[in-house]
Order: C-alpha cells, then sequence, then structure tokens
C-alpha cells in the first residue's frame, strides 16, 4: 500500500517534479549572479555550514554508518531519490491546503491545528506505553534519582551527579514534576510512564511551533508541510520512551526562534523588550538543560545586531541605542533566569552534596579529550582516568594533555581525516543512534507492556525487533533527503533561502556541527535541532516550487523577513 501510495504521489507530481528540476538547474547556473538579501556577514556562516555539510553528505553516501541501525545503504540512497521525488509534489499540494485553509473563516485553520495535535499526541501516547522502558544509562540515573526522591525511597540522588552536575536542572525539574503526579493519585508504579507522558508533550508541543515559525517564516502552505517530516522524526521520535534533555531541550531552539518572529512583529517597544528578556530567559534555561541549546539564543543575538548594524534605514545613534537595549535585556533574561534555576537547585536538600564547593565535576577539557579518540564518542576508560584525578587543577590539564597527545600522534593530516570520519559518524545516522547507549540491547523483551498492539508497535521501533530495519530505512531515507535540501544554499543563492531567520538556524547548526567536530558526539546530540532542521528544509522547497504556486497567492500576506530590510525597520 505504501509503495502503491508513493508510486502515486511520484506520477501524479511529475510535472511539478520536471519545473522543480529546471528552476534548480537555473538557479545553480546562475548562482553567482543571485543577490546575497542580507548583508554578507549573516549569510557567510551559514553558507559554510551548507558546504560542511555537503562536505559530509559524500562521505554519508560513500562510507555508511554500520551501528545499531545496519543500513542497507543502496535502498537507503533509493529511498532518498524517492523522498526527493515525493516532497515537492507534497510541498505544492500542502501549499494548497494551506491556501484553502487562509481562505476559510478564522477558525477553521485553528480547528485544523487541534485536531492535527491531538491526533499526533495520542499516537504518542500509545506508542510511549508500548515501548515504556528503564533506558539503562544517563537516562535511568536522572529517572531512578527523581523517582525515588519523590516516592521517599531515596533521600539523595545518585553519586553520579556531582561528576556530571549539568543534570542538576533536569533532576530539580523531572522530582517536582513527579511528586505532583504522586499528588494527584499517580502511584510509583506509574511514574515512568508519567515521565513518557511529559515527553510526548513537549513533542507535541514543538510540532505546534515547527508550524507556527513556517507560517511566520513562509506561508501557511509551508506550515501545512513542516507536519509531514515532523510525523516521521517527532511524532514517531527514536526517543519518545527516553525522558532525557535531548527530547525535552528539542522544544528550546524553536521555541527561541519563535520569540524572535514574535519580537520581529509586535510594535510597542514594552512588548519587544519583554520578548528580549523572555529570549534570554528561555536560553538560560535551555543552557542548563542542554548546553548546545544555547546556540540558537547566541546566533539570534548575532544575526540581528549584525543586520541592524549594518542596515541603511536608521541613523547610527539610534542603531547603537537599539542593540544596547537588545543586549541588556537579553542579558538581564539569562542571567536572572539563570541564578534563578540555581538559587533552586541549592535549596534542594536532596541533591546530597554543596554545589557551590564541588570540586569532583567532569571539566570540558575531559570531554576535548574524549572527542579525540575512536569515533569521538564516550570512551569509559577516559572516564575511569579522569575521575581518578582528585585535583581539579591537574583534571583539568590532564584533559588538555591528552587531547594534544592524540592529535600529535594522529598529525594534521590524520586528525583531519579523523575529523571528516566523526563528522559521517555523526551525520550519517537518521535513527540518531536510538537504542545505541547501555545494555538494554543484550535483554530479549525488556517491556512491561505485551498486548497485541503493543508488540506490533515494539516490532517497529524496538532496536531488537523484527521489522526495525523497515522503520530505521524510513528514518534514513527521509534524513539524507532533508540534509540534501538543507544543503542546497551552497549553491541555490535566492533570497528567499538568505533571509534572517534562515541566518539564525543555520548559525547554530554551524556552532553545534564545529562543537560536536571536537567535542565529545553522538547523532543522539543532533536531535535538537532537528525543527531547523525541518525549517531549513522546507525553504529549500519554497524557493525551488513552481512560480504559478506562489505562496502570496489567494491574499497570504508575507511574514517576517519577506520584504527587504523589514526585520531591521521592527
Amino acid at each position: 500500500m505504501i509503495v502503491a501510495l508513493v508510486s502515486f504521489i511520484i506520477v501524479a507530481g511529475l510535472p511539478t517534479n520536471i519545473q522543480v528540476c529546471r528552476e534548480l538547474v537555473r538557479r545553480v547556473r546562475g548562482w553567482r549572479t543571485e543577490p546575497i538579501r542580507h548583508h554578507r556577514l549573516t549569510a557567510a556562516p551559514g553558507l559554510i555550514f551548507c558546504g560542511i555539510l555537503a562536505f559530509i553528505l559524500l562521505g554519508v553516501f560513500f562510507w555508511p554508518v554500520k551501528e545499531i541501525a545496519n543500513y542497507n545503504y543502496a535502498l537507503n540512497v533509493l529511498g532518498a531519490i524517492v523522498a526527493l521525488l515525493v516532497l515537492p509534489p507534497l510541498y505544492c499540494w500542502c501549499q494548497a491546503a494551506g491556501e484553502w485553509l487562509a481562505s476559510r473563516r478564522r477558525w477553521v485553520r485553528p480547528v485544523f491545528l487541534c485536531v492535527t495535535l491531538v491526533i499526533a499526541f495520542v499516537v504518542q501516547l500509545r506508542v510511549g506505553l508500548a515501548m515504556q522502558v528503564a533506558p539503562g544509562w544517563d537516562a535511568s540515573a536522572i529517572e531512578e534519582s527523581a523517582f525515588g526522591v519523590a516516592d521517599g525511597s531515596m533521600r539523595t540522588i545518585y553519586d553520579f551527579f556531582p561528576l556530571y552536575p549539568n543534570n542538576l536542572m533536569l533532576i530539580v525539574a523531572l522530582t517536582r514534576y513527579s511528586q505532583t503526579m504522586l499528588a494527584w493519585g499517580i502511584g510509583p508504579d506509574g511514574l515512568l510512564y508519567s515521565a513518557v507522558v511529559l515527553n510526548c508533550v513537549v513533542l507535541t508541543a514543538t510540532v505546534l511551533l515547527v508550524y507556527l515559525c513556517a507560517r511566520r517564516i513562509l506561508h501557511e502552505g509551508a506550515a501545512v508541510f513542516t507536519l509531514i517530516p515532523a510525523v516521521v522524526f517527532i511524532v514517531f521520535s527514536p526517543y519518545i520512551p527516553v525522558v532525557y534533555s535531548d527530547t525535552l531541550g528539542i522544544i528550546f531552539p524553536v521555541l527561541l526562534l519563535y520569540l524572535h518572529l514574535t519580537a520581529l512583529r509586535v510594535t510597542h517597544w514594552y512588548w519587544k523588550v519583554l520578548l528580549w528578556i523572555a529570549i534570554g530567559a528561555v536560553t538560560a534555561v535551555g543552557f542548563n538543560l542542554k548546553p548546545t541549546a544555547a546556540f540558537a539564543g547566541v546566533a539570534i543575538l548575532g544575526v540581528y545586531v549584525l543586520q541592524y548594524l549594518l542596515g541603511r534605514t536608521t541613523q547610527r545613534r539610534q542603531k547603537l541605542k537599539v542593540v544596547v537595549v537588545v543586549l541588556v535585556t537579553t542579558m538581564v533574561g539569562f542571567v536572572g533566569m539563570n541564578a534563578a534555576v540555581w538559587a533552586d537547585i541549592r535549596s534542594q536538600s536532596y541533591i546530597g552534596f554543596n554545589v557551590a564547593e564541588n570540586t569532583r565535576a567532569v571539566p570540558w577539557t575531559h570531554f576535548l579529550a574524549m572527542g579525540a579518540t575512536g569515533m569521538g564518542a564516550f570512551t569509559q576508560s577516559d572516564v575511569n582516568a579522569t575521575i581518578a584525578i582528585s585535583d581539579p587543577a591537574v583534571r583539568f590539564q590532564h584533559g588538555l594533555d591528552l587531547y594534544g597527545q592524540r592529535v600529535v600522534q594522529m598529525g594534521f593530516p590524520g586528525y583531519l581525516q579523523f575529523l571528516d570520519g566523526k563528522a559521517v559518524w555523526t551525520f550519517g545516522d537518521g535513527s540518531f543512534h536510538a537504542w545505541g547507549e547501555g545494555t538494554l540491547l543484550a535483554q530479549k523483551d525488556p517491556f512491561p507492556v505485551r498486548d497485541p498492539l503493543s508488540s506490533d508497535i515494539q516490532s517497529y521501533l524496538w532496536g531488537n525487533g523484527d521489522n526495525y530495519a523497515v522503520t530505521t530505512g524510513i528514518w534514513q531515507s527521509c534524513w539524507l533527503a532533508m540534509l540534501i535540501l538543507v544543503a542546497v544554499p551552497l549553491r541555490v543563492r535566492t533570497p528567499r533561502l538568505l533571509t534572517s531567520p534562515a541566518a539564525i538556524m543555520r548559525w547554530s547548526l554551524l556552532a553545534l556541527t564545529l562543537f560536536l567536530l571536537f567535542f565529545e558526539t553522538r547523532s543522539r546530540y543532533l536531535y535538537l535541532y532537528v525543527p531547523y532542521f525541518i525549517l531549513l528544509a522546507t525553504l529549500t522547497l519554497d524557493a525551488l516550487r513552481p512560480k504559478q504556486g506562489s505562496g502570496h497567492r489567494a491574499g497570504l500576506k508575507p511574514t517576517a523577513d519577506t520584504s527587504r530590510g523589514q526585520a531591521v525597520a521592527n
């Protein structure tokens, strides 16, 4: 049935694909003469990211990843080609659906969105019910500590957390959530599933924010289209049962982008100030949950400040005044929220150690050294060597020395080759290394729920499931297609691909890529920014769409960055 549906879409969408190919060839041939919509300083980092991603993709295609998802790369490459043939006609049909929604009464769009989100949430709840299981790695330490403190079976959290205090905010939040669930009558045995429900709430809210951002950046049709990749990667997330910073943190980059787009649209100065404070506060929360989430907040500030200073709409003194106000208000939000988070953490007696005087924390140099061996992933021997050093200064220097020794041993050409292989390993897994952590795969059947429907779900989403290869094949094919679309602006320089929201997303992904190149990495660490990959792929499809399918037909109004200097004027 799926094959027949895909075949129908390809055949029915053949005229659309021909027009898209013609447009792509025309754009590629004329890429040197295409105007860069905003100043080169804001566009350049994003184009550098596209170049790096294109280079990584060459490695992904020629040196396939062999991990938990043992991909059949011939089929996956074919699947990516099929996805690239299916997506343009789907985009045009979604665009028509968006125009229809925009032409209906005002209540139609909210009802459509609510029904869609409710269905997505219910599906995730059912998948989460079937897949609920203690993950067996860091996420399990967090869950067990939070649940134990909440139900009174533990007085303090595990001794794991003085080593990794970056997890403390998540511990406090999950403990408080679990205490609330117990107060509402959920028994201790139901805390794991209640945590999975929290995951589903966050993932569904992320789908909503992706939709709203696409609507702000482009139009209603583009927003409708984002639901398709969102179903593949977010609704059927590989990490629905894993309550950890990767899933709970996925909302922060796209929430920051939405707040920024809203700040550009509002006219009253006090709303702008409040929104910039909110951007700083959300960045602080995201940073304490997953440090790489802060890249989105930094990118928003960097792009906005550069674009504003380099614009021509106001006098220099006025520009400086606005930039100072934006920087100060954002920092007020960040510093204030960060102080509040850590004050709350220190006030919890179950933490079990003095956070301010903790000298056992693993330094960042440890992750730098660990990122220069093997595939740049977790290495137990490195952890053992680091935590065996009691002096924090010696521990810090040990990481630097070990990193230097490993780089010197490889030599400069060897280190570059190592970084290339590391990048391919990180970006080349569309399942985001699901089930690759811990020891769950050594168990034959770790799931407590075994009804027929749950067994079917497990067969498709469990790493040892009979049909898991089908699911990973779909993830991988769609992921490769999406990465290709994200890299297209390297040679297709249309104004719609070089707007400030696009620059913000590419700046964030460039920072993430460079961070993962040099520090500890996993494909899982990319999952936080899946919404940005979805939005950037959507931008590419919109830029290559047939002209008669213009998103501004049927009275659709242009949104942020669809006219020159609009973001600067705001």
